[in-house]
């Protein structure tokens, strides 16, 4: 099989990649805040309430009033239920 980094396609694809890695460095910026902030951003970005959210991810409303607040950490469990709710990774709420 040929070497694709010696060919011109292996050329068009590393530059292809750069492209994009680019683009998505610019437009999807990860947010360096508390994990309570990047929560409380996520839910007023799609108008989710306490009650709302609590339902759609299984969190007791009470314990995800504690997480907004910042009085009580995520635990693993909460994180991956919340970046799979809200497709973001896993580690903004770690």
């Amino acid at each position: 099989m040929a070497d694709l980094g010696n060919t011109v396609i292996g050329s068009l694809l590393k530059v292809l990649g750069a492209q994009i890695h680019r683009f998505e460095a610019e437009q999807y910026v990860t947010p360096e805040a508390p994990p309570h902030q990047v929560l409380a951003y996520l839910m007023n970005s799609r108008g989710l309430s306490r009650s709302g959210l609590a339902r759609k991810v299984y969190i007791d409303q009470g314990t995800l009033s504690k997480l907004l607040t910042g009085v009580r950490a995520f635990s693993k469990a909460h994180a991956k239920a919340l970046s799979g709710f809200f497709q973001v990774p896993v580690e903004l709420f770690l």
